[in-house]
């Protein structure tokens, strides 16, 4: 999503796809991006060098830059940072316009990942790039009455609208919360959050962004900065998941000398309140109870139409 010495021109003007030129003694998008790659793109004024408009995007098929996703925008002295909402519209462009190829702070990890393709919610989840190894086993939570922690690792910069979870043949009612990560590494502030919401057995269940009751964020739809996080599930009962990953490694528990690997942070909490800010003091464990085993249940984003 990143490429070296990338720099090119163009005079198109409006919100639409630019064309590109060649700058002279520069790489252009083209010789080191394939048809479709996404990239980290930034627009500056050519006169001056004074900063537009950054986000992602790709080459089209006549190799055009389509400005799929604007992150960041710098208009009239003011500047928007898209991780604060759904996203940001394009700038009208007058003149000619500066392209160059540079990291931008909501788009680090972002590039690589697809958009939404048929728009069942099954087929446009995201999922945390820490999962790995799906499978469509049975997983339950070890005990009801317990709020579990699960680090997640997040790598899309698309607005999102909804989280989903596929439960088993248990259901019941859920807490879901998601959590900021402290200096510590342990779970801080509330983000987004959903208490005592209805789970419903053997479907994947799908809470929306516009009908989160609790956090510091509201938003029918936003953008969730890439970076860690924590998920906090808790159920009224012993809920059960048909979807698994494995938790990678390296994550942000530890592994013991023991080789006692650890998926969550727990503690004991009735459902139906989620905490603000995460208690502290909170235990490391396995959701299955044994030292061996890593699985975690499927969670997941749906990116917004």
């Amino acid at each position: 999503m990143f490429g070296n010495w990338i720099r090119a021109t163009s005079a198109t003007t409006g919100t639409g796809s630019l064309t590109l030129s060649a700058a002279s003694g520069y790489a252009t998008p083209a010789s080191q991006f394939s048809q479709g790659e996404r990239f980290s793109y930034a627009l500056l004024a050519d006169a001056d060098g004074k900063p537009i408009e950054g986000g992602i995007g790709y080459l089209d098929g006549s190799g055009l830059l389509v400005r799929e996703a604007v992150l960041a925008s710098y208009s009239g002295g003011t500047y928007t940072d898209a991780s604060s909402n759904a996203g940001l519209s394009a700038i009208s462009l007058s003149g000619t316009t500066r392209v160059i190829c540079t990291p931008l702070k909501t788009a680090d990890l972002a590039a690589t990942r697809r958009g939404r393709s048929s728009g069942t919610l099954a087929d446009d989840i995201f999922h945390p790039v820490n999962f790995q190894a799906p499978t469509t086993g049975t997983l339950a939570l070890g005990s009801s009455g317990r709020s579990y922690y699960i680090p997640v690792l997040l790598d899309f910069a698309f607005p999102v609208d909804a989280v989903a979870l596929r439960a088993g043949a248990t259901g019941g009612s859920i807490d879901i919360g998601l959590y900021g990560v402290l200096p510590t590494g342990e779970p801080g502030d509330l983000l987004l959050g959903w208490s005592n919401k209805t789970y419903t057995a053997s479907v994947l269940n799908a809470y929306t962004l516009a009908t989160a009751d609790g956090g510091r964020w509201s938003a029918a739809a936003r953008i969730i900065p890439p970076g860690w996080y924590w998920v906090c599930i808790n159920g009224s009962a012993l809920m059960s998941f048909s979807r698994i990953f494995s938790l990678h490694q390296q994550s942000l528990l530890p592994m013991p000398d023991a080789g006692d690997r650890k998926t969550c942070l727990f503690v004991n909490r009735t459902q139906g309140t989620l905490a603000q800010p995460a208690p502290s003091g909170l235990n490391a464990s396995t959701i299955s109870g044994s030292s061996d085993v890593v699985s975690v249940p499927m969670f997941g984003f749906r990116r917004a139409a």
